[in-house]
């Protein structure tokens, strides 16, 4: 996808439901920002609720521990051989935070896991997870080191901020963190981000084992 592509693109929406007499309401939702291009142009109707930084809202974002139990009660109705345990899921796939400070699971984990009857990994490594690995290979702003402490289970402090979902183009720990947070690699809480879970960890392991 070019530049013009996604400016096509954004001009399709924009026209699409900026200032029409048939919209009342518009709700988007994905894993990125909305590309606005500038405050005054193109998309700046749209209000943007987050995981991290807005607790309206927040009860929608991943399964909470009710909804985790609640499935779980499901899947042992309906499976006989049982190879997945209620602990083996929040090992795997919990650790994430609302703003509220309410811990949530990796919804679609969740579902394939129990689905599948395994407990395993069931990230995707493509588009998002190849990017970052570009900036860990290379050690860019030491994340690579930072991601070492957070391997052994020490949370590293950062200033997580709004991720531009136009540009990769990351200088700063920040900024890599701060993308690392919104495409779900990191957990934050309190001013610290760290590695949520097994699922996510055993990533970050063939990560760093890779040679830069």
């Amino acid at each position: 996808m070019t530049d013009k592509d996604k400016m096509d693109y954004v001009d399709f929406l924009s026209n699409l439901l900026k200032d029409q007499p048939y919209v009342e309401l518009a709700y988007m939702t994905g894993i990125l920002p909305i590309a606005k291009y500038s405050s005054g142009s193109e998309l700046n109707m749209f209000c943007e609720y987050t995981m991290v930084n807005e607790e309206k809202y927040s009860e929608f974002f991943g399964f909470t521990e009710s909804e985790t139990d609640s499935i779980f009660a499901k899947y042992q109705e309906l499976n006989e051989e049982q190879n997945v345990t209620r602990d083996g899921l929040r090992i795997w796939y919990d650790g994430y935070h609302t703003c509220s400070g309410e811990r949530v699971y990796n919804p679609r984990s969740v579902v394939l896991s129990l689905t599948n009857n395994n407990l395993g990994n069931y990230w995707t490594s493509a588009g998002p997870y190849d990017e970052i690995f570009f900036y860990v290979q290379r050690n860019i702003a030491a994340v690579r080191d930072e991601l070492a402490l957070m391997v052994s289970g020490i949370p590293v402090p950062a200033k997580v901020r709004e991720y531009a979902a136009t540009s990769m183009n990351l200088t700063t720990k920040d900024e890599i963190f701060s993308a690392m947070v919104v495409y779900g690699f990191l957990s934050y809480e309190n001013g610290f981000v760290s590695i949520p879970n097994k699922e996510l960890m055993n990533k970050f392991n063939d990560m760093l084992l890779k040679e830069p």
